[in-house]
């Protein structure tokens, strides 16, 4: 059993090594955009450009989605819609006109 005095042991020290994150470059982004149909073009875009989880972007419904911004009402997790992962409805508005425009 864990008692207060045993969880101030749990930490990470700052000298721990840390994951590297791979990231790609905006010529590596065209590149994918490239080489993509619409659709799954627009997936990508969803991710990478609007920030939402792939799970929230297969679930989005034509209702969600508008020409500036879409709510984020459901995700699809493990095949099931189930309701999005922080709990919350979530718009997502400041790139998203661009995200449609640019497909």
């Amino acid at each position: 059993m864990r008692t207060p005095q045993s969880c101030r042991l749990l930490f990470t020290p700052r000298e721990a090594k840390r994951p590297e994150h791979p990231t790609l470059n905006i010529k590596e982004v065209i590149k994918v955009f490239g080489v993509l149909e619409l659709r799954e073009r627009l997936i990508v875009k969803f991710a990478v450009l609007g920030g939402m989880r792939p799970g929230e972007s297969f679930a989005l419904r034509r209702g969600g989605v508008r020409a500036t911004c879409a709510e984020v009402k459901e995700r699809l997790y493990r095949g099931d819609i189930d309701t999005p992962k922080t709990g919350q409805i979530r718009a997502l508005c400041r790139t998203f006109g661009r995200v449609i425009a640019g497909s």
